[in-house]
């Protein structure tokens, strides 16, 4: 596999566009206005059921895979490749570092320290890979420990690569896990918002906000699987995703500068949050576009690029 998935770059993509609306959380928790409206409880109960964990479980798949294609691609160097791969590393913690700094739930260092782990694991074979990723994981979902939950995932991410699954898998097989997935999905919302409070639960019951976003955490995967299985068979449609895929890391942090940015400083509803989250993803899409237009990759990407390779790359395009 010497070259670049576009599905990939779709997944990422879709999964950076749902960012903001569950980093908002973070960024404007304490300015809040709850209310009794029926709209306020179900875009809170939107966010949970349908985004919060589902998309930094793909980001975590497509590490994996990541780590994969990176040493896939390196292994002629030799030993040379521990050294880029350590650089590579190095510079995601730094970014990690620099990053917590406006926004403390940032992955870039838990990411950078699990990919120590990674490294000696892409020697193992892929039915090991595939059964710890698969055991972790469950682990990981049933007691909810949410900074466990991203390296089974990973070592999931290792198995997607080494059985070469976005390259192999059939549109017919993606279709019935659409079916499959998507009925399983109706099932947990359908679950979901029985037993969720029809009232705004962090204004009355925070308590009860903690337990139904357990509950709701816990099912991520039927909801994970449903986004990557249309992605993966609508591909050809989806194909504007792929710019601001191809920018993960400098998409990523520029989220969190623009909501930092326009975090107010009075009270907010839920309503005005996702409002402006939605302004953020779009201001992203453009931006993403537009650079790609007149650069190959975006500038923190060229960074590590040119970290991790110890000479200055081309970002110029070709075209």
């Amino acid at each position: 596999m010497h070259y670049r998935l576009d599905v990939v770059d779709q997944l990422r993509g879709f999964a950076l566009c749902g960012l903001p609306f569950v980093n908002m959380m973070i960024f404007f928790q304490g300015k809040f206005m709850y209310t009794d409206q029926p709209l306020h409880a179900w875009l809170e109960r939107s966010v949970l059921i349908l985004m919060e964990g589902r998309f930094i479980s793909i980001f975590s798949l497509l590490f994996g895979l990541s780590v994969f294609l990176f040493v896939d691609r390196k292994k002629v160097l030799g030993d040379a490749l521990y050294l880029r791969y350590a650089k590579r590393l190095s510079i995601l913690v730094l970014l990690g570092m620099m990053h917590m700094m406006i926004y403390p739930g940032d992955v870039l260092l838990l990411y950078g320290v699990y990919g120590i782990v990674l490294l000696p694991c892409v020697r193992l074979p892929k039915p090991l890979l595939l059964t710890v990723g698969i055991i972790g994981t469950v682990a990981a979902t049933v007691t909810t420990a949410k900074f466990l939950l991203p390296l089974p995932l990973m070592i999931l991410g290792l198995a997607v690569g080494k059985y070469r699954i976005f390259e192999r898998i059939s549109k017919t097989i993606v279709t019935r896990l659409v079916v499959i997935t998507g009925l399983f999905s109706v099932l947990a919302f359908i679950y979901l918002e029985t037993i969720a409070p029809s009232f705004p639960i962090q204004l009355y019951e925070p308590l009860a906000h903690v337990a139904f976003a357990e509950r709701s955490f816990m099912l991520w995967p039927i909801f994970t699987c449903l986004y990557i299985a249309l992605i993966v068979r609508f591909s050809n449609v989806l194909r504007f995703l792929i710019p601001i895929g191809k920018m993960p890391i400098t998409i990523y942090i520029s989220q969190s500068i623009l909501l930092l940015l326009l975090s107010p400083s009075d009270l907010i509803t839920l309503g005005q949050a996702v409002t402006t989250s939605a302004i953020i993803v779009i201001v992203c899409f453009i931006c993403s576009h537009v650079w790609l237009r007149f650069f190959s990759i975006g500038p923190l990407e060229w960074l590590v690029r040119t970290g991790t390779n110890t000479e200055v790359s081309r970002a110029i395009s070709q075209r």
